[in-house]
């Protein structure tokens, strides 16, 4: 028996697009050469993975401005580093 083209974990699900978006969706996937579901389940990735990293960077900026760096410190530090030499 053949194996089925995708995962035996994805379920099929049913989402509404109005025309216009369906055919730049279309073209978009014919010009990857991938099918519909394979470049909405990409799309779908990116999609959270950029929500991912945004959350991450709002964590980030937000753990600064709870607890900012000290000047004095950053200072000390700037006054010991070394660069290369070109």
């Amino acid at each position: 028996m053949a194996q089925p083209p995708y995962d035996i974990h994805v379920k099929p699900i049913q989402i509404l697009m109005d025309e216009r978006e369906l055919a730049l969706f279309d073209r978009e996937a014919a010009r990857q050469g991938l099918d519909r579901s394979k470049l909405m389940r990409e799309a779908m990735r990116r999609y959270l993975a950029t929500l991912t990293r945004e959350a991450h960077e709002r964590e980030y900026v937000e753990s600064y401005r709870a607890q900012p760096d000290d000047l004095k410190e950053v200072r000390a530090w700037q006054k010991v580093q070394a660069w290369p030499e070109d």
